[in-house]
């Protein structure tokens, strides 16, 4: 009950602190001193944690004010609290260090301002907290060295969790050299005539480009091309290709051009082989060839121009016509699986059959008649692509 008696006084406070700005003040125009020193008188209010009665409160400052709007301030504040029955601290004092700023306006009397700091809040008989304090308050011009001051601010104990308030008027006296500038000195008067002989003459400019030849790194570029400050036409790219010649003007950077400033392309040969192999007498492709049909299927994609004949291959068993019939069937069957089971173009795919003509290996060996036992393709493509 008795914190809520004190906020009854806090109105009366506030009211005080607004009357400031009805004083009669001075618009000083010049940088205000560097350095305050200040007092008053006020009210601090105990949050209700603290068990304390609002009491009044006297204020210190100290400070240096850096800049017309930022300032630095130590303050002292003291108020005569009583405790409410059954607890025993009083006499409440905040110190600390503050930081201030001001919305400075030469042009007028009032000044208002915001401050934050940290500190101490500290109690007779009840030991000390860190606390952080937030206000707000104004300065009152009166001469170029004295202010009335108002301001008010809350306090937040960090070990209580408690929020104090404070209100308090007082004066600030402002002392040290001024920061006003000095005012910048008239142009000498000059007589028309010293102005006309001053004036450089024409620079030679070859190519009439608007850099003169003496600094013209470019002497002969075309008339009407644009130029950069040394006089070279413009390449807005950097491909090493000035804009006017430039056929492709938005380049990325790095890219390899040619002498229209236009992405060189390169042609080259790409190609891929087939080989599958079978059992005797046998057209049925192998489980374990199927990766390398899918391999030659993935390339053919690639390169959409590509189109392949697969090759059939026996080994020399048997009779001539049988081999012949058995090569075309395995050619087939490898066509038909480009086809059927990856999506190849049927015009794109042509197979053909060449019986025991074509041996790689010696049909008189085991080894040399599996090795004969094949279907076999190659493709080439010239592709072309960027450097």
């Amino acid at each position: 009950m008795s914190s809520l008696r004190g906020l009854r006084r806090v109105p009366v406070a506030m009211v005080l602190l607004a009357c400031v700005t009805w004083v009669p003040g001075s618009a000083i125009g010049a940088d205000p001193p560097p350095f305050e020193a200040g007092g008053g008188a006020g009210w601090i209010e105990p949050g209700s944690k603290r068990h304390l009665d609002g009491a009044g409160a006297g204020l210190f400052t100290l400070g240096y004010r850096y800049s017309n709007a930022w300032g630095i301030e130590a303050f002292a504040m003291r108020g005569n609290n009583q405790p409410e029955p059954g607890f025993s601290a009083n006499d409440m004092v905040v110190y600390g260090l503050r930081g201030l700023y001001h919305f400075y306006n030469p042009s007028i009397a009032l000044t208002p301002y915001l401050s934050l700091g940290g500190g101490v809040t500290d109690f007779k008989g009840a030991g000390n907290e860190s606390s952080a304090l937030a206000g707000a308050g104004f300065k009152y011009a009166l001469d170029g060295n004295w202010s009335l001051r108002a301001e008010a601010n809350l306090h937040y104990g960090f070990q209580s969790k408690a929020t104090d308030l404070s209100v308090f008027i007082g004066a600030v006296y402002q002392f040290g050299a001024r920061r006003a500038p000095a005012p910048a000195p008239a142009p000498p008067a000059v007589a028309p005539t010293a102005v006309a002989a001053a004036a450089p003459p024409p620079l030679p400019d070859a190519d009439e480009d608007g850099v003169p030849d003496l600094i013209d790194k470019c002497p002969n570029t075309p008339k009407g091309v644009k130029v950069d400050a040394i006089g070279c036409p413009l390449d807005s790219d950097g491909d090493g290709v000035p804009d006017y010649l430039d056929k492709c003007p938005n380049t990325p950077f790095g890219t390899k051009v040619d002498a229209t400033g236009c992405p060189m392309k390169l042609t080259e040969k790409v190609s891929i082989t087939l080989k599958v192999n079978f059992d005797t007498a046998k057209a049925d492709i192998k489980p374990e060839f199927a990766a390398e049909i899918r391999r030659v299927a993935d390339f053919m994609r690639r390169y959409a121009g590509t189109r392949v004949v697969i090759e059939g291959h026996t080994d020399n068993v048997g009779s001539s016509t049988f081999n012949q019939k058995l090569a075309e069937r395995r050619a087939q069957a490898v066509a038909q699986s480009l086809v059927r089971d990856h999506g190849i173009a049927s015009d794109r795919v042509r197979s053909a059959g060449y019986g025991e003509s074509r041996p790689i290996a010696d049909n008189r060996t085991e080894e040399g008649r599996a090795a004969n036992r094949r279907v076999t393709a190659q493709i080439e493509e010239t592709v072309t692509r960027n450097p």
